[in-house]
């Protein structure tokens, strides 16, 4: 028995079939299922700019970057209007910091990425599996 609305995602035939389970009432479900091909394009609708949640926030180079669940990083230049970038991990984020010109984001299983304009980030080796929770700028240089 289904107890709030599910999502089941199976490929077949180099489609994708999307099977959905409405819960209606505790007694009436509907059943809603649509056939997509692989090169339909999909798009966030709501909330936009994303709907993942954001952990944590830095200002620097008159840029916002905050970054959270799945690897999301989003920047803005007033921290009204935001664009979200693509960070090339799903791992979650769980810390930014601006220093030395450079912002370093870290997450789960020893992620570390820096960019130096929240737009373009690059991994770095942390040398752990372990979750990094926070991260402060002490040096002025971190990698060469």
């Amino acid at each position: 028995m289904f107890t709030n609305t599910s999502l089941l995602h199976k490929c077949i035939n180099s489609s994708l079939t999307l099977i959905s389970f409405q819960g209606l009432n505790e007694n009436n479900w509907k059943v809603v299922i649509c056939q997509v091909m692989p090169f339909d394009l999909w798009l966030w609708r709501n909330p936009l700019p994303q709907g993942n949640t954001l952990r944590s926030a830095a200002y620097g180079n008159g840029k916002y970057v905050a970054v959270g669940q799945y690897g999301t990083i989003m920047t803005s230049l007033d921290g009204i209007n935001w664009t979200l970038q693509f960070s090339g991990t799903s791992i979650y984020l769980t810390g930014v910091a601006f220093g030395a010109g450079l912002f370093v984001a870290v997450g789960m299983l020893g992620t570390i990425l820096t960019s130096a304009d929240g737009e373009n980030w690059t991994r770095q080796d942390s040398g752990t599996d372990a979750g990094l929770t926070a991260y402060v700028m002490v040096r002025t240089c971190l990698w060469p």
